[in-house]
């Protein structure tokens, strides 16, 4: 459906085609004989036929709404891109179409890309995981110190208790079952409860003068764990 007229004709350019080294980035080059896309891991052919499409007018506003020219030329390209980010997600309900998204090159979590998309960066599980790390649920009654210590207080709805060892293990013992059971988790997220009330007891204080230093020092601990995946 996207073949400017006469392209299918084109007879075959004889290329050594590179790929390994594109990631979900592209070369695009054209010649007066032939269009050739050379497209890294998932998504970097596509990518490719979308800059093409720009290029020679096609614009898609919204997700229902389209340019689509009357005519084509094609232009004398030649030209390599990749995505300068890793993780592209625009968070909005429009910007989540599936067609939409794979045209502007968007891949995140909460847009509705398919195999035919190239498929999505998702993370295990989305942000805020403290409390699935640690459910309260299922520890404050017999271990309140692992939870934050706010104003003289242990409390099942604010922070963890960082610097506490066993929430440490328990942490990347739950990582861990969620690796096993997601292998395919573009990132394991393991990140701040949605509030503001972090421990204030004397060992989170030792290490550092801002939650900053002690969040990433222990999300840091974890992520040495498992060398091979990204934690977030």
């Amino acid at each position: 459906m996207w073949a400017a007229k006469g392209l299918a004709s084109l007879a075959p350019a004889r290329l050594e085609i590179r790929t390994a080294d594109l990631g979900e980035g592209f070369r695009l080059t054209t010649s007066r004989t032939s269009v050739v896309i050379e497209g890294g891991r998932d998504r970097g052919c596509l990518y490719g036929a979308m800059e093409l499409l720009e290029r020679v007018g096609y614009r898609w506003f919204t997700s229902e709404h389209a340019r689509v020219p009357a005519h084509v030329v094609i232009p004398k390209l030649e030209l390599e891109r990749r995505p300068p980010l890793v993780y592209r997600e625009a968070f909005f309900t429009e910007a989540q179409d599936g067609d939409w998204s794979a045209r502007n090159r968007l891949n995140g979590h909460f847009h509705h890309l398919e195999a035919q998309h190239g498929g999505r960066y998702f993370f295990q599980p989305w942000a805020h995981s403290f409390v699935e790390l640690i459910p309260p649920t299922s520890f404050f009654a017999q271990h309140p110190e692992y939870f934050a210590l706010v104003e003289g207080k242990r409390r099942a709805d604010a922070q963890l208790c960082l610097s506490n060892p066993d929430v440490i293990r328990l942490s990347i013992q739950r990582v861990r079952e969620w690796i096993a059971a997601h292998p395919d988790a573009s990132a394991y997220s393991v990140s701040q409860n949605d509030n503001a009330d972090w421990c204030e007891c004397a060992q989170c204080a030792s290490q550092g003068p801002t939650t900053s230093d002690r969040l990433l020092q222990f999300v840091n601990r974890i992520a040495r764990e498992f060398p091979d995946k990204t934690i977030d």
